[in-house]
């Protein structure tokens, strides 16, 4: 991994107490309430944000989602950016900060110079805020997957692990000081459980709607639960139970869960709420165990029939979408696309 040896060596003069069994966790939490707000931008320091695809909300999004599916009693939150939020004074949040050139906020440290991805997390009024040198790098196929694990093993960083290898420890680990890992390793999961303890079985995630979402049309509300003690049911707004389908296989929670049994879903219409904000609370048997804030995008009625629509939409990466209204989801579903027309010489 690119990431500074400079943060490392910060930490281990921040908190020189380590865990015996785990040499890289920090001996103090730096957030001891167990969650953190990222901000789900980046911010560019003075120039334009470098396009990536998928979008940086995305890998931002995808790398939370590894660290929230530890098993570990911490979650990451995440928030829009706000108009007039700077980067360099979100006191108790997570700020994500693209550098290149360096421009770093005032009393935080530089990055090494090297070639590729390189980042540093600083904490800092009670928050943080994680820098990633948007470069090229040797080793993955693409920006966007050096990007990956960079953001990736600097959210590491933000919830107290520091490099195992530096500290005398042969692991395979996402927060090696040089790694090509996309997804956590056993001792990255051991790392955080560690440090901020172990879930209950019965605790687990509700993914979609993932906060700060918006939906339309007919979905689904899905997440996973280890050990389901009872029936699984979500409530919107405090409205009644529903009950959720569980047990559907999820092979991504086995190394958490010890099996891979452990999803839950249920066929939604998000038209029968109201346009808004809603919240979405998954129980098991009567107790709560996660919950999203979200917002319904609506037609004004809870099943639009009769209508018929198409158009076409260019994506980011220059591909154009043909698009088709699908009464039965709803929504609009895509029915070809096209590759973005090349230059030739």
């Amino acid at each position: 991994m690119r990431s500074c040896l400079l943060t490392a060596l910060a930490m281990f003069f921040l908190s020189p107490l380590f865990s015996p069994a785990h040499a890289w966790v920090r001996g103090t939490q730096p957030f001891p309430q167990g969650e953190a707000t990222v901000v789900l931008h980046r911010f560019c320091q003075g120039r334009e944000c470098v396009r990536t695809v998928p979008p940086w909300p995305d890998l931002i999004q995808d790398a939370i989602d590894e660290w929230n599916q530890a098993g570990a009693n911490f979650t990451f939150h995440t928030r829009p950016v706000r108009p007039g939020d700077d980067p360099c004074n979100l006191p108790g949040e997570v700020a994500i900060i693209s550098v290149d050139p360096d421009t770093l906020c005032p009393g935080d440290g530089p990055l090494l110079d090297v070639h590729g991805p390189a980042g540093r997390t600083e904490y800092r009024l009670g928050g943080a805020r994680v820098y990633i040198k948007d470069r090229p790098i040797p080793g993955p196929p693409t920006r966007e997957d050096g990007i990956a694990l960079t953001l990736l093993h600097e959210l590491g960083h933000v919830v107290g692990l520091s490099h195992p290898d530096q500290y005398g420890q042969n692991v395979n680990a996402v927060m090696n000081s040089t790694n090509y890992f996309y997804r956590l390793q056993p001792d990255d999961i051991e790392g955080i459980q560690a440090l901020y303890g172990r879930q209950d079985s019965s605790v687990g995630v509700l993914e979609n709607p993932a906060e700060q979402s918006y939906q339309s049309g007919i979905g689904v509300l899905s997440g996973w639960v280890c050990e389901a003690s009872g029936p699984l049911t979500v409530r919107f707004d405090n409205g009644d139970p529903l009950p959720v389908l569980y047990g559907n296989e999820r092979a991504d929670t086995r190394d958490t869960c010890g099996h891979a049994d452990t999803g839950f879903v249920a066929l939604m219409n998000w038209s029968l709420l109201s346009a808004g904000v809603h919240t979405a609370v998954v129980y098991d048997d009567g107790k709560e165990f996660s919950r999203n804030t979200f917002t319904v995008v609506s037609p004004g009625v809870e099943f639009l029939a009769g209508v018929t629509g198409s158009g076409t939409i260019t994506l980011s990466n220059g591909q154009e979408a043909d698009i088709v209204w699908s009464e039965a989801r709803q929504g609009f579903v895509a029915r070809a696309f096209t590759d973005p027309p090349r230059c030739h010489g």
